[in-house]
């Protein structure tokens, strides 16, 4: 049964896609100028863009001391937002893909389609992995701990003294964003520690891992290459059209506001 927050993002994941291709097929019909670079279709653009730069904002919620209760529901606005900029940015493009700027588009909808996937179907297949489903907990006399892990965890035990003050185990301590504000390099120390530390479990033969299918290992890493992508991407856009209008026409009509300072 589907929670009903993942409902109301689905709901307006839906709602968004429908309604932006519905504008992009029927409104040109009533002489509305809807290209990328006219006043309606820029400020669009505009509104795409901040809408989904805005919602990366709740990375930094997710890893700041702020109080869990608020955690979900910034989630909840990450997903909501993020659908309704990615509606916006296909009636921006039309969809056009025969530009370079299209790769600005297509990352938007990588960005959504892992989004929704890590949010509303990988939670029910992890789930059914680590169910009924799941191999049960066995011993083997040859499946031993790879010797290095006892002082990477002692390590990591060492360093979690010191970013918390004391205050928080290892075993339930979590880097913040103050960890890497105020001691970046023991934050970074123990970033490596735990990717290691990850890396020497993932091989051992009773590890989990082997019960976690393939798309639920990979969404989350796939959604943040198209989030790099996009931000990428949206720089260079933003950039190039409004500062060097003229190259990204190419000898075509340049109707969209842009500066002409050099």
């Amino acid at each position: 049964m589907m929670a009903p927050s993942n409902r109301l993002v689905g709901q307006a994941a839906l709602g968004a896609l429908a309604i932006s291709v519905t504008v992009v097929l029927f409104l040109p019909a009533f002489d509305l100028d809807l290209r990328p670079g006219s006043p309606v279709g820029q400020s669009v653009g505009i509104i795409a863009a901040v809408l989904l730069v805005g919602s990366l904002g709740y990375v930094l919620v997710r890893r700041s001391d702020a109080r869990e209760t608020s955690k979900p529901r910034a989630q909840l606005l990450h997903a909501v937002v993020g659908s309704v900029g990615v509606g916006l940015a296909i009636v921006h493009s039309h969809a056009y893909l025969r530009e370079w700027s299209a790769l600005v588009f297509l990352a938007a909808l990588g960005l959504l389609a892992t989004g929704l996937y890590g949010r509303i179907l990988s939670p029910q297949r992890v789930g059914r992995a680590f169910g009924r489903e799941a191999v049960p907990f066995g011993f083997a006399a040859d499946a031993r701990p790879d010797p290095r892990l006892g002082a990477i965890l002692k390590e990591k035990q060492k360093l979690a003294g010191i970013l918390s003050g004391g205050r928080t185990p290892e075993g339930q301590f979590v880097l913040r964003v103050e960890h890497w504000r105020t001691r970046p390099s023991q934050a970074w120390r123990y970033q490596r520690l735990a990717a290691t530390e990850r890396a020497l479990l993932a091989r051992h033969p009773r590890s989990a891992r082997a019960l976690v299918p393939a798309p639920e290992r990979w969404w989350r890493r796939l959604h943040l290459v198209f989030a790099l992508l996009f931000g990428l991407g949206i720089v260079a856009h933003v950039v190039t059209t409004v500062f060097f209008a003229g190259y990204v026409a190419d000898g075509r009509e340049v109707y969209w506001w842009h500066l002409t300072a050099w």
